[in-house]
């Protein structure tokens, strides 16, 4: 669908779509978002990480949206402003009268690599969401459905989570990433080990109630909440390996799931311009017809490689599912009777490499059948050669095998360790592999 976007686009002279559509196949950096009230602690967050000064202050700080990269190629720190489609360099003072709200514009802050920022991620720092006006909530806003990950940053001397924060994660550009959220409690410094222990708890089983209620996908809450004082540096850290952790060993899938939605949401503003010329068109009745009718043409190829591309992804998932419910059930006895790491580790492989094999059967069989009247086999050529470049198959192999093992077979206590601690192991090494 992607290739025929381009082409409407092209043939229709609508640039603006053509660049979009190039910007988005460019585009392979994962999007993580500083989220929470105002003063959790975002922004000293980020300076500790980075070893950066973005100005802070009791007071409602942050204004507009701050994106931060970090390049290899960099010996300094660069300040940019950002408005509409243009970028232009600035200098700092400049800098933060944009985060302080008296100009316009988004903030992108450039500098060297640094171990507080893993490669191939940005870091946005928004707004407080307790404290927004009508344009800093609609920048805000507008941001939350680019981001493939959420840090939540609550104070802890809050004492717990707040509604207005569940409130605002219920939001649906949220509530999609809530297997990609990580909860951070900042200000750890000002309480002792049992008070910090006691919040988080309470934050905890707060979220396990706010998760029945939403059907919010927080099944391992305990591993995505963590205690750090924001202003010292080996803290903060522990955000940079929950990252690594939680987000990283999926960076693949991640990508494949924005682009899908970003070509999705841009295929709807390409039948908005088609349409919008379709009901402006002025010229003699013969010429009206054609270009009539090759704008709905047009309209409906996309409309249609749309529904089909859904219905094929969601038969595909259904097919996947019932295989993988079938592998696991077969494995039940073996898994739940395993008596040390080895017995584990080897039925967990054994898994693992039927999962494998029914998610590439499947890959094959759809992508072989995956092509649409009048259109060709474009749709299906792009999807192959998506899969030829990622291994999509071992990630989503770990992805299954470890989570569903442990939570739906649910074995022994000392089992459910040895399968737990496996499958950390079995995706850290797929992340590492992934970001080669």
């Amino acid at each position: 669908m992607s290739e025929q976007i381009k082409k409407i686009a092209e043939k229709f002279e609508k640039e603006t779509i053509v660049k979009q559509y190039n910007k988005i196949l460019a585009d392979q950096q994962l999007n993580i978002g500083f989220v929470g009230m105002f003063s959790a602690g975002k922004t000293s967050l980020i300076n500790s990480l980075l070893g950066i000064k973005l100005p802070v202050s009791p007071a409602p700080t942050t204004k507009s949206i701050c994106v931060i990269e970090s390049s290899s190629d960099r010996h300094e720190f660069g300040y940019y402003i950002e408005a509409g489609n243009q970028r232009i360099e600035t200098d700092f003072m400049d800098f933060q009268d944009l985060l302080s709200g008296k100009k316009t514009g988004t903030a992108i802050l450039q500098l060297p690599s640094s171990r507080g920022i893993p490669d191939g991620v940005l870091y946005i720092d928004t707004p407080g969401v307790d404290n927004f006006s009508a344009d800093e909530s609609d920048l805000t806003y507008r941001y939350l459905t680019l981001l493939d990950a959420a840090v939540v940053c609550i104070d802890i001397n809050d004492g717990t989570i707040r509604q207005h924060l569940l409130d605002f994660i219920s939001e649906p550009a949220l509530f999609a990433l809530s297997s990609r959220m990580i909860f951070v409690l900042t200000h750890a410094d000002t309480k002792t080990p049992d008070g910090t222990n006691a919040v988080k708890n309470d934050v905890i089983q707060k979220l396990r109630n706010f998760s029945t209620k939403k059907s919010f996908d927080i099944s391992d809450i305990e591993n995505r909440v963590v205690a750090i004082n924001a202003n010292d540096c080996n803290s903060a850290m522990q955000v940079v390996e929950k990252i690594n952790t939680c987000v990283l060993s999926q960076r693949n899938e991640l990508r494949q799931q924005r682009q899908k939605i970003q070509f999705d949401d841009l295929a709807k503003q390409l039948i908005a311009l088609l349409q919008d010329d379709l009901d402006n068109l002025k010229c003699d009745t013969t010429t009206l017809d054609e270009k009539r009718r090759q704008v709905n043409n047009a309209i409906q190829q996309i409309e249609e490689e749309i529904t089909r591309r859904s219905d094929k992804m969601e038969e595909m998932s259904d097919k996947l599912a019932d295989q993988v419910k079938n592998i696991l059930r077969n494995h039940e006895l073996e898994i739940s009777n395993a008596c040390n790491d080895e017995n584990m580790r080897t039925a967990m492989q054994q898994v693992n490499t039927e999962i494998t094999a029914a998610v590439d059967g499947l890959v094959k069989s759809f992508c072989g059948n995956f092509s649409v009247p009048g259109i060709g086999d474009l749709l299906g050529a792009d999807m192959v050669m998506k899969l030829k470049r990622i291994d999509y198959t071992r990630d989503l192999s770990v992805q299954v095998a470890t989570a569903a093992l442990v939570a739906w077979l649910s074995p022994a206590s000392g089992i459910a360790n040895a399968a737990e601690a496996a499958g950390a192991s079995a995706a850290q090494a797929a992340g590492k592999s992934a970001g080669a």
